[in-house]
């Protein structure tokens, strides 16, 4: 085999390393790796020393080696040229590829990027956004054993460039996105922050009034009151960190609900114990506040019925998940047996009512039975 036949099997094989990587250029959004296997393809494509990707700076001032491969890699990059200088100035001005395959003797060349680096012959493309105008340039720096760069391989940089070009601007399509979705996040975790310290705020004013009511009745309404409110300040308190917007530990938000009930009856001077068995469960937002919203309606009844002389000592608060993705949260407590079914009571509606409403929006289920002597009520939902 004469030499031009091995130089021209050379030249098919790094065409199929350069069709390669091409097509793996648009299987990915990370900048670095779009970058690093450019310079991987001109490398084995064009069989060169050295090989650069200079993109124009946010002022537009100046073209930046943003990375690079060869001898002087680590040296250079970073490295910048004034817009308009040198070759890649040139092909940046005129929107157009550049061959120099006799450097010493070229005027447009700028300088080497370090001393211990001496270019031959350059390939130069440009770098093209979607309205065709250019960013940034592509380099190929000298042809190993000292041959030329040929036109047949500036076709296939410039079908290179045209690649990376759009996956650069797809990456940053990308970064731009990632950044807007940061934001939001970071907006919404301070607008939860201001609900739960507004509540809270709320709340404070409430506690405050409560021990200047004598009336008992008067009391324990304000009491309740609060205590929803508590309810819902725990949800937001759980968003405000920020991790995510929409989902939060269920079995920690009842948690919580449950030594929020274990302070309300504590403030009523009542006997009782609260204990929970809960599963850990990671759930949206709104479904989370329907669930501790009826949670805490349910402990607060076990309060009225305190308050209207029954005798309850223990309840016990339970959540669960099924094999077949069914969530079941049980409120059980013993004492005299409460079967009032949800319902109206003295007029108005009593807490299982209102549980029922709340469950409904779940497109759940509430059931209430009397195994002997106290009472159980089950909330059911599918996931």
């Amino acid at each position: 085999m004469n030499t031009n036949e091995v130089r021209e099997d050379q030249f098919i094989v790094g065409n199929e390393a350069l069709s390669k990587v091409i097509a793996s250029l648009n299987r990915t959004l990370d900048l670095n790796e779009v970058l690093l296997k450019c310079l991987e393809a001109i490398k084995i494509g064009l069989d060169s020393e050295a090989s650069s990707l200079m993109l124009l700076d946010n002022e537009k001032k100046n073209l930046k080696v943003s990375m690079a491969t060869g001898p002087v890699k680590d040296e250079i990059l970073g490295a910048t040229i004034p817009k308009g200088m040198g070759i890649a100035g040139w092909v940046l001005d005129n929107n157009e590829p550049y061959i120099s395959n006799d450097i010493k003797d070229d005027e447009l060349f700028y300088k080497d990027l370090s001393p211990s680096f001496t270019t031959r012959n350059i390939i130069c493309v440009p770098l093209k956004n979607a309205s065709g105008d250019p960013f940034g340039v592509l380099q190929a720096i000298n042809k190993i054993e000292g041959l030329p760069f040929k036109n047949e391989e500036l076709k296939i940089f410039q079908t290179l460039s045209m690649q990376v070009s759009t996956a650069i601007e797809r990456s940053k399509i990308y970064e731009e996105q990632e950044k807007q979705l940061d934001h939001k996040k970071e907006y919404i975790s301070e607008l939860h922050h201001r609900l739960k310290n507004s509540l809270s705020v709320i709340s404070g004013l409430i506690e405050f009034d409560i021990d200047d009511v004598q009336d008992e009745k008067a009391r324990y309404l304000l009491t309740f009151t609060n205590s929803r409110i508590r309810t819902l300040a725990k949800a937001h308190s759980a968003q405000s960190d920020g991790k995510n917007e929409d989902h939060i530990q269920l079995d920690e938000y009842i948690r919580d609900i449950v030594k929020n009930a274990e302070k309300t009856f504590d403030d009523f001077d009542q006997q009782i114990t609260i204990s929970s068995d809960l599963k850990p469960l990671n759930l949206d937002l709104n479904r989370s506040i329907l669930c501790g919203l009826s949670v805490n309606e349910l402990l607060l009844n076990e309060l009225s019925r305190l308050l209207e002389g029954d005798t309850v000592s223990e309840i016990k608060v339970s959540l669960s998940v099924s094999d077949e993705n069914k969530v079941s949260l049980v409120i059980e407590s013993s004492g005299s047996s409460d079967d009032e079914m949800p319902g109206i009571k003295n007029g108005k509606p009593n807490s299982r009512f209102i549980v029922k409403s709340l469950i409904n929006k779940l497109d759940g289920s509430i059931e209430h039975s009397v195994p002997g002597q106290g009472s159980k009520t089950e909330i059911s939902f599918t996931l």
